[in-house]
């Protein structure tokens, strides 16, 4: 198949969806964002706000290793 053979928008070599690795394709779907348990508000914050501490604390110490 040439270039002028494939229809406008299609890249040439990708006919087919193929899983790469045979071992994932029986795993059901993968986890995506929609399907994760939705985090509180509360919780994340204080996620965050611990991210920011250990961050600082580095800072302080001498940066990061």
């Amino acid at each position: 198949m040439t270039m002028k053979d494939t229809a406008q928008g299609e890249e040439p070599g990708f006919d087919h969806d193929v899983d790469e690795i045979r071992k994932d394709r029986d795993n059901g779907s993968p986890e995506t964002l929609e399907e994760k348990p939705e985090v509180s508000a509360e919780n994340e914050d204080e996620d965050n706000l611990e991210a920011q501490r250990k961050a600082a604390k580095e800072r302080k110490e001498g940066g990061y290793q």
